[in-house]
């Protein structure tokens, strides 16, 4: 069979280069033959046996590379569930880690190990609701509610997500409210002095008659 043939042609002194041009073929199928590839054509096979002087059945040449193919497919399978395996135990173990910050209240911690699985698990709803609970303990309370709005998308009826979202959505208003109470304690001056907004971003506002801002205050990264 392929292998025999390997042999049988390397004691006749052929190379595949050799044999190829004895037999009329291409060198990729005298690889192919060998190795059991692909099936080449019967045509393809029987020169090459003739130029061997070998004599083999189209039939038994089709089962071995059956046979060597279901095996390749095996070992592939099997090289799969090994990676895959593997992955999961990575994953795991890092969820499990982020899982101890949060119950130590290492909020910022935990959510930047959740974060980086999000290309695996962004459509998990158990996963989308610890992000939304993370988001929400470090102040971030827009990325909180979006996090809720994918989960209710898909599930109306989830109770936990609904809770979350309201009470993110009264802490931001709380914020809002509470930082136009401090805007109200600075001077133009101190603001500017401090970073904390930009000449341009002013602008005096004629139904108000005072000063504005036309940019959001607070800065949230959301």
């Amino acid at each position: 069979m392929g292998k025999n043939l390997r042999k049988i042609r390397i004691s006749k002194g052929y190379s595949q280069e050799a044999l190829s041009i004895e037999a009329n073929v291409s060198v990729t199928n005298i690889y192919n033959i060998e190795n059991y590839i692909k099936i080449v054509k019967k045509e393809t096979l029987d020169s090459v046996l003739k130029s061997l002087e070998v004599e083999m059945s189209y039939d038994e040449y089709e089962a071995a590379v059956n046979d060597k193919s279901a095996k390749r497919l095996g070992e592939y399978e099997e090289l799969y569930k090994n990676q895959i395996c593997k992955l999961k135990t990575k994953v795991d173990k890092r969820l499990r880690e982020a899982e101890n910050l949060l119950k130590n209240e290492k909020y910022e911690e935990s959510l930047k190990i959740y974060l980086s699985f999000s290309n695996i698990l962004g459509h998990d709803s158990s996963y989308l609701l610890t992000c939304a609970i993370l988001y929400k303990k470090v102040g971030r309370y827009v990325k909180s509610i979006n996090c809720c709005n994918r989960i209710l998308s898909n599930d109306k009826n989830n109770s936990e997500a609904q809770k979350i979202k309201e009470s993110s959505l009264v802490s931001l208003k709380e914020l809002n409210l509470l930082t136009k109470d401090k805007i109200k304690n600075y001077t133009i001056k101190d603001l500017i002095e401090n970073s904390r907004i930009s000449k341009n971003k002013l602008y005096h506002s004629e139904i108000a008659n005072e000063l504005c801002i036309d940019v959001p205050i607070q800065k949230l990264n959301n």
